[in-house]
């Protein structure tokens, strides 16, 4: 913990933080490795996200969630301009997280799973009310790890809850599009940066498999979570 202390003050809080986004852990996982994904001095987070800037198909989306299992990562348009983006960890190998298009219908700032009460989960963001599958925070370990649900760092998941919309009645809450795949059996893609960055963005190819989700193309589907 005291070299992750020294790496904390040799970049600065703002670039600390980013570390961890782009390395996929949260602090006390981040003194269980051996390296951080540190950025360039004076590089901003948004500059370094792995989703595009900008969606013009979904410019008229007011707000739009999007989950790339296979990035483990988040992103957050408003009229199709990125706005935040940060890291995730999906349903393990054995629970994995199904893709599908969702609208979140509840909000709870202090979740207790009906799996397990051990599993205390701050800032729930519940996507389907079957199965319980949600956004929330808890840990990131730097690979998915969940029962199914989508954790989240503290900080993002607090953003969320503050920012997304839950449906209501005659109205839709804001869409949440969970896709892709998570190569158990390969590398993590964000560890190629900054060798090979290109395996650490997201696709054109992937961007389309998200759009038909969005707009209806595919059926979601959905499973048990954490």
């Amino acid at each position: 913990m005291g070299s992750l202390l020294r790496l904390k003050a040799d970049l600065g809080d703002e670039s600390f933080v980013t570390a961890l986004k782009l390395s996929r852990v949260d602090l006390k996982h981040a003194a269980r490795l051996d390296t951080l994904i540190a950025p360039m001095p004076g590089v901003s987070l948004l500059y370094l996200s792995p989703f595009p800037a900008s969606l013009p198909q979904a410019d008229s989306i007011p707000k739009l969630l999007l989950v790339s299992l296979r990035l483990q990562a988040f992103a957050a348009y408003e009229s199709g301009r990125i706005v935040t983006w940060g890291p995730i960890s999906s349903g393990g190998s054995q629970s994995p997280t199904r893709t599908g298009l969702y609208h979140p219908n509840w909000k709870d700032r202090r979740h207790v799973s009906s799996v397990d009460s051990t599993w205390i989960m701050p800032w729930t963001v519940n996507i389907d009310d079957r199965v319980g599958t949600a956004l929330h925070q808890y840990s990131l370990p730097g690979r998915p790890a969940s029962h199914c649900c989508i954790r989240l760092l503290e900080s993002d998941a607090r953003w969320i809850y503050d920012w997304i919309r839950t449906s209501a009645p005659g109205r839709r809450g804001t869409p949440v599009v969970l896709f892709g795949e998570y190569r158990f059996e390969l590398p993590p893609p964000w560890r190629s940066l900054p060798r090979n960055p290109g395996l650490a963005t997201l696709g054109a190819d992937e961007v389309d498999d998200a759009l038909d989700l969005l707009y209806g193309q595919r059926e979601a589907v959905t499973s048990d979570g954490d």
